[in-house]
């Protein structure tokens, strides 16, 4: 070591300074960087390999041997020493490998301990281990890295010794033994292994404490990532269950608002308040209390005299008497002769159903299935009246509050309408498995055709009448009125401040008049209002001359009217009019007539103004409502119509004609009833189509409109598309050739050039009154002659006037439509326009369009009488199909045409007659529901009960799939049909599924009945009826099943491998889990194949949660796990 140093001396040419100084270090430094600067300068690294890798290894490590020089004191000796060996190392030779190899070896572990030191030696070390220990690990490290620097420092000095051979030859043979090289590498070897042994240690602690910090930082991360999860899941089931409630929302949104098809809630109204201690000889009779007491479903029918208070009565019930509470629902409809909305039973179901659905919006959560119906049939559903009434039987079945409908002046329905109605009533009261708590009741007058439609429910429960035309009845009723009358006294006392004793003179002279009603007390009170003064003898003299009856009552208000010739004009617009007009029609109506020309020159009262004008014309004896116009009661337009009328005529509804009834009353015209049957039908309308003419002559709508749209600036805008400022104009398109019919126009008459101007297929005028009749948009395409459009509208002079003499256009084809006048005639159900055109000579009545033949218009229309006139005809071909294969017997059964089936089926109609894609006669029926037709279509024998269309479906999978009970109850009773059929692709569910799928408990208990449907079928998708019905949520048929002793509770689909509870339980219905858990048959742990979910599981992932934790914690002692979205969802 002395001659080491003294070398280093030499080589820096200066007495090294004492060690540990900072001259020192810096010498050393100096030394090293000489050293180096002369290694980049020579090019020695381009001999032998082993030199290469010594200089690769100094080179590489020059800036660490600077940096390690001036830093660390324990390696700055080495590395000085090592800057030095180098330029003695420019010396080639044999002799030198060993050495070489060496120092090779010694410049590596120099390179890599410089780090190693500064990294695990100068640094402090967090060791798991107790303090003492600590200390000696550290001791224990500095030792070996002292150890292993000594070895190296021993071996340079020897190899700086051996290679300064000329001049410390001698001092290195005393010192240092020669031979020592391989031993001196191994024991260096030996102290690095130690080092790294310690450093070993460390590293291994560090990767447990840093894998250990990495651990709980996952934990912490995974945590963290669960509740992200949990909330992210949650926030997407509840978008989920948001957006499905937003959609189911819009769909019941559309539905209810098809089903707002009238204003009955106007119409309600339109009824005065009952006075107090009136109504009550309805409300205390024990016919109404045992009714209203029923907890079980039941009828009551009250009947009584015109002008009795039936209305009164209604509105009373609902408001007051049976209001909607938490424990009932109450629906109703008041029929109305004056409106044609009022007057339908359609009409009226859809009123009952969407009070129904807004009264307890939970039905709606229950039944999504009727609105889901809805979105599939549309408008369909809504002009079925079977469908409508299957919805309010379904749902009101599983209410288990009480449904209570009133239906008020049924004899007031449309005469067509009514049967139909009063036979759905007759079938659901008189069947033994109706369910829930549905109660109708319904007031009319005691006509004797109503009578005989209740007889059979009558004769079955003779409770269901409460006849208000009874004597003792009608004593209550009377009792009543003279409550009103008494209470009107008072009124009208202190409204002319008449004295007690005027007062008591007029109530005593008042009750002294027989056969009293409500209706002439309403009336006479006006009477009585508008004609008394302040004198006793004017009072004496008004009471004596007091009209007794109604019509009296009636004539002496119109009497009164201050323009006699203008209140007539208005009445015959009232009674004449196809509906009610408004406020803004009535004024037109009122101010047009055939002298104007211009829309400018109507002189038109102001709105506002002209409500008043209408009360002052005609007194009590119209009223508005809603800004619609109307009769104050029926019998005002009985007493206004003369009874005789044109029998049958188009345009005009049973419900106006005169009831079988009538011919009881009186009707001669009394002396001085002047405006008694004064205004006859046919009078009536020949001035409403006056009005109608008058008004669309004007100029403003002899322009063509498509024309108007497309001219450039300065043309004015088309009045079709601006029927705002023109409020007459929808009426009168719509409604004047209704009214050229009834007014039974003439050729010789004055307004019958005027109609045929309307007629023209050359004039604007035609184009622009069709657009709106027929509500179109665009292009508007008019019959090619005036013949095709009086045959379409039935306008019979002008096709009279028209076919006179020869008449070479008769069978003349339009070109856009491609059909005849016959065929226009035909579909638009004008038998006499038929029998005009067959009378001329037409050749076309098998003559075939693209939908069909005349008759096949006139069946798939339902014009019976021009199916008649048809078949009458030696020629007609009664089977020709339309282009698309179908029959005229194929759209009458299709549409539910009864009588048209029936005529045709008298003719020999082919039953069997069909095409490809199509279907049979008596499938089109079952698939509707036409249960008559299918009962018609069956007594023939002739028909196919096993025909399956296109996908493999019979009459009766498509009666069940569709509900039709009363269909499906006949198609058992046949011989040769299958309650089991399974669509041959396999892709429906079978019957039975269906009607479970669907919630029709009665069609599910016919089928089950007949002993051959088989409960486990599968069908769809490997489906059993128990799982269509479990996911469907049909508490009622789920219980009905499970009673079988047959029925597999668990049985699983064969497509998902999901069993009746997994749906019900994804779906929530919580009765049916319930139903499905007291079998003590199901497995509660199942897993599908698809999702491997258990029921639980499905549950919790829909957002059922009270259905999740109730199954998981439900009589298991060891469930499985759930699984972890699952577990972190019920968490």
């Amino acid at each position: 070591m002395v001659a080491y140093l003294s070398l280093l001396e030499s080589a820096t040419e200066s007495n090294l300074a004492a060690r540990g100084t900072l001259l020192r270090q810096k010498q050393l430094l100096d030394l090293t960087t000489r050293q180096l600067h002369a290694v980049e300068e020579k090019k020695w690294l381009t001999g032998e390999s082993i030199w290469r890798d010594l200089a690769n290894n100094v080179l590489g490590a020059k800036d660490l041997i600077s940096t390690a020089a001036a830093a660390e004191p324990h390696v700055a000796l080495a590395c000085a020493g090592l800057s030095l060996i180098i330029k003695l190392l420019l010396k080639p030779g044999q002799e030198y490998q060993a050495l070489l190899a060496g120092l090779e070896y010694v410049s590596q572990i120099i390179r890599q301990f410089n780090v190693m030191e500064r990294r695990y030696l100068s640094r402090k070390h967090s060791l798991a281990i107790p303090p003492d220990q600590a200390v000696q690990f550290v001791d224990g490290l500095e030792a070996a890295f002292l150890k292993l620097y000594t070895g190296v420092l021993e071996f340079q000095a020897r190899a700086v010794c051996h290679l300064t051979k000329h001049s410390v030859t001698r001092t290195f043979k005393d010192i240092f033994e020669v031979d020592s090289w391989e031993k001196m590498v191994d024991a260096i070897k030996e102290s690095e292994s130690t080092c790294r042994n310690f450093i070993r240690v460390i590293d291994s602690e560090k990767l447990h404490t840093g894998l250990a910090e990495h651990k709980s930082q996952l934990r912490n991360i995974q945590k963290d990532t669960k509740q992200i999860y949990t909330a992210l899941l949650e926030q997407n089931m509840e978008q989920n269950m948001k957006r499905k409630e937003l959609q189911q929302r819009e769909k019941w949104n559309r539905f209810l608002a098809a089903l707002f098809t009238s204003r009955y809630e106007d119409h309600k109204d339109r009824n005065q308040d009952r006075i107090e201690g009136t109504c009550e000889w309805s409300t205390t009779h024990p016919l109404f209390t045992g009714w209203k007491e029923s907890e079980a479903s039941s009828l009551l029918w009250i009947s009584a005299d015109p002008g009795c208070g039936k209305s009164v009565l209604a509105k009373y019930l609902i408001d007051h008497v049976v209001p909607t509470t938490n424990d009932r629902t109450t629906c109703y409809f008041f029929f109305k002769a004056d409106s044609s909305e009022q007057q339908s039973a359609l009409n009226a179901l859809c009123a009952l159903l969407r009070q129904l659905f807004l009264q307890r919006p939970a039905l709606r959560e229950v039944h999504q299935w009727a609105s889901e119906r809805y979105a599939i049939d549309g408008s369909q559903l809504i002009n079925s009246f079977s469908a409508l009434w299957d919805i309010l039987i379904k749902v009101t079945a599983t209410e288990d509050k009480q449904v209570v409908c009133i239906l008020d002046a049924l004899d007031e329905c449309a005469g067509g309408d009514r049967p139909q109605l009063t036979q759905a009533l007759d079938k659901f009261y008189r069947s033994e498995r109706r369910k829930g708590a549905l109660k109708f009741l319904i007031t009319s007058r005691p006509y004797a055709h109503i009578q005989r439609e209740f007889q059979l429910l009558k004769n079955s429960f003779p409770t269901i009448h409460l006849s208000g035309e009874d004597d003792a009845e009608a004593n209550k009723i009377e009792r009543e009125i003279n409550l009103v009358v008494q209470k009107r006294v008072e009124e009208i006392g202190a409204k002319l401040q008449l004295e007690e004793y005027e007062q008591s003179f007029l109530q005593d002279q008042l009750l002294l008049i027989p056969n009293r009603t409500y209706l002439w007390v309403t009336l006479i009170f006006d009477v009585i209002e508008n004609s008394l003064s302040y004198t006793n003898n004017k009072v004496r003299q008004i009471i004596k001359t007091l009209p007794r009856t109604v019509d009296e009552a009636y004539e002496r208000i119109l009497n009164q009217c201050p323009d006699q010739a203008k209140a007539r004009r208005l009445l015959h617009v009232v009674v004449g009019a196809t509906r009610p007009l408004t406020i803004e029609e009535m004024r037109i109506a009122l101010a047009v007539d055939l002298r104007l020309q211009k829309h400018g020159e109507l002189d038109l009262e102001p709105e506002g103004r002209f409500a008043t004008t209408v009360r002052n014309l005609c007194g009590l004896f119209v009223t508005i409502v809603d800004s619609k116009i109307y009769l104050l009661h029926q019998t005002a337009k009985e007493f206004l119509v003369p009874r005789t009328q044109p029998a049958e005529l188009p345009g005009t509804s049973s419900a106006s004609s005169i009831p079988e009834s009538a011919d009881e009353e009186g009707h001669c015209m009394e002396t001085g009833l002047h405006w008694k049957h004064s205004l006859p039908f046919v009078e009536s309308n020949r001035i409403v189509l006056e009005i109608c003419l008058s008004y669309l002559l004007l100029d403003t709508f002899e322009h063509d409109p498509e024309r108007d749209e497309t001219d450039g600036p300065g043309q004015r805008e088309s009045p079709i598309n601006d029927r705002g400022e023109y409020d007459f104009l929808d009426y009168s398109a719509k409604s004047w050739t209704i009214h050229f019919r009834n007014a039974m126009i003439q050729k010789d008459a004055p307004l019958l050039p005027l109609a045929r101007e309307l007629c023209d297929p050359q004039s604007p005028r035609l184009k622009a009154w069709l657009r709106v009749c027929w509500e179109m948009e665009g292009e508007v395409q008019v019959p090619s002659t005036e013949l095709m459009v009086a045959s379409y509208f039935g306008l019979e002079a002008i096709g009279e006037l028209l076919l006179q003499g020869e008449v070479p256009y008769l069978d003349e084809e339009d070109p856009a439509m491609r059909r005849t006048a016959l065929s226009m005639a035909a579909g638009g159900g004008s038998e006499r326009a038929v029998k005009l055109l067959l009378d001329a000579g037409s050749k076309s009545l098998n003559w075939r369009d693209e939908h069909g033949t005349p008759l096949l218009w006139a069946a798939e229309k339902g014009n019976t009488r021009v199916v008649r006139l048809l078949l009458d005809q030696p020629d007609i071909d009664l089977d020709l199909p339309a282009v698309r294969g179908r029959t005229p017997l194929s759209y009458a059964a299709e549409n539910g045409h009864e009588d048209v089936v029936e005529l045709l089926l008298d003719r020999g109609a082919d039953t069997e007659d069909f095409r490809p894609l199509e279907l049979t006669p008596l499938a089109y029926a079952a698939s509707n529901g036409h249960t008559s037709i299918v009962e018609k279509l069956l007594r023939t024998q002739k028909v196919n009960v096993a025909f399956e269309d296109w996908e493999g479906n019979t009459p009766l999978l498509m009666a069940a799939r569709e509900g039709h009970d009363g269909v499906v109850g006949l198609l058992l009773h046949v011989p040769g049909v299958d309650p089991d059929c399974r669509n041959k692709r396999d892709r429906s569910p079978l019957a039975l599924s269906h009607a479970c799928a669907q919630g029709n408990d009665t069609v599910v208990r016919l089928l089950l009945e007949t002993g051959l449907a088989n409960p486990n079928s599968m069908s769809a998708y490997g489906r059993t009826p128990l799982s269509f019905a479990s996911e469907s949520g049909h508490t009622s048929i789920v219980k009905e099943l499970l009673a079988l002793e047959s029925v597999s509770p668990d049985l699983a689909d064969t497509t998902y491998g999901r069993t009746p509870l997994s749906w019900a339980a994804a779906k929530g219905h919580v009765e049916v889990v319930h139903l499905l858990l007291k079998t003590d048959a199901v497995d509660l742990w199942s897993r599908d194949l698809m999702y491997h979910r258990t029921p639980g599981e499905w549950a919790a992932c829909n957002g059922h949660r009270e259905i999740a934790n109730w199954l998981h914690g439900h009589r298991r002692i060891n469930p499985p796990s759930p699984s972890p979205r699952v577990a972190d969802i019920l968490s």
